[in-house]
């Protein structure tokens, strides 16, 4: 667990800390008998290092205590105790993915529309789909998205490498999700519906070919019968942030 103090983040803390190398000097000065109003602003975060086991925790968890110079008042009840409650209600969520791929097929491409760059085609070709577990029912039924990383590669074309190259020369095809331009090595944030642990979402991307040049009898290919369009894709999900 770490803390945030006045906006100073002063790192994480076990129980294996000492009073005095964690205290810090809030530069209050109070006169006896002599009332102020202070205020303090502090954050409480958690650093997951492995799964959370909250069976030991029977009541609040004491983050920091303010006291005098001379240390902590060893009279019972006499400390101002900040704590936080409601601790056991923390847990650790895995998630598994899976990612399943349909094979993009083009029928045929308008020449003149590829080469102004201007022919679109729509296509469902990848699907998420999650499986969550946790050792807490509550806490995986509170479950209800799972954002991630959505990263797709290729190799680029040489002519543009926005564009992922085909086994055709001087024709790319520009890839893209949710209206976002997808280059090669890039990535956008999905976001997966969960319910009852379990969620997927198929993802629909954009298709547009577009060719670097059309002369007569260039490029060769386009004057010949039988020349398949050929590309690759390689897709990954990466989870980074259960709701």
């Amino acid at each position: 667990m770490g803390l945030i103090l006045d906006g100073e983040d002063l790192g994480t803390f076990t129980t294996s800390g000492t009073t005095i190398a964690n205290r810090k000097d809030t530069g209050w000065r109070i006169k006896k008998n002599s009332p102020e109003s202070k205020t303090l602003t502090f954050q409480a975060y958690m650093v997951k290092e492995g799964d959370i086991d909250t069976t030991k925790i029977t009541s609040g968890i004491t983050l920091f205590r303010l006291d005098g110079v001379g240390g902590i008042n060893t009279t019972p009840n006499s400390n101002y105790n900040m704590y936080i409650t409601g601790w056991d209600n923390a847990g650790t969520v895995n998630c598994d993915t899976s990612l399943s791929v349909t094979p993009i097929t083009l029928s045929g491409i308008m020449t003149d529309k590829a080469y102004a760059g201007t022919e679109n085609y729509s296509t469902s070709y990848s699907t998420i789909s999650l499986s969550c577990t946790s050792s807490s029912g509550s806490i995986l039924n509170a479950v209800s998205s799972v954002k991630g990383k959505f990263s797709i590669s290729g190799s680029a074309l040489s002519d543009d490498n926005t564009l992922f190259s085909t086994n055709q020369n001087n024709l790319g095809l520009a890839v893209s999700y949710d209206g976002s331009v997808m280059s090669p090595g890039s990535s956008t944030t999905v976001n997966i519906p969960i319910a009852s642990g379990k969620g997927s979402k198929t993802l629909s991307l954009g298709i547009k070919p577009q060719l670097f040049s059309l002369e007569l009898n260039n490029p060769s290919w386009l004057f010949e019968d039988k020349n398949d369009i050929n590309s690759s894709f390689n897709f990954s999900f990466s989870p980074t942030l259960v709701n």
